[in-house]
């Protein structure tokens, strides 16, 4: 796996990042590995809890799980295991490495279900 310090190398031309309230995370890369995020966060980052708001026309404090809950009718298994792991360490355990990829994939079906309701509502 590549540190943060290799992925601000990288040129990710097209690539989107999608998040749930996770711009912490990133302001965090920054700190830790002289990471500049604002570029990413301003052209590249959509915030689920933002989006949902717009699609659905609330006003909520989304966390991936609620949306999870709200638009695919599932639960996301936030096994404490994985949450509270020490996440500087970058040989993960199976278990974080389950949780990131539930997140993960959980976000892109998130996306992908409000741009949908998006394009239904137009």
């Amino acid at each position: 796996m590549s540190s943060p310090k290799n992925i601000k190398k990288r040129k990710l031309p097209g690539w989107m990042g999608v998040a749930s309230k996770e711009e912490s995370d990133l302001w965090k890369l920054e700190r830790d590995f002289d990471f500049k995020v604002r570029e990413i966060i301003r052209q590249g980052m959509v915030d689920l809890s933002l989006l949902g708001n717009q699609v659905l026309s609330t006003n909520e404090k989304w966390s991936l799980d609620n949306l999870v809950r709200h638009l695919l009718h599932r639960c996301l298994d936030k096994d404490p295991a994985g949450r509270k792991g020490d996440w500087d360490d970058w040989s993960m355990t199976d278990v974080m490495r389950k949780y990131a990829a539930t997140d993960a994939y959980a976000s892109l079906l998130v996306y992908n279900e409000l741009q949908k309701r998006a394009l239904k509502a137009s």
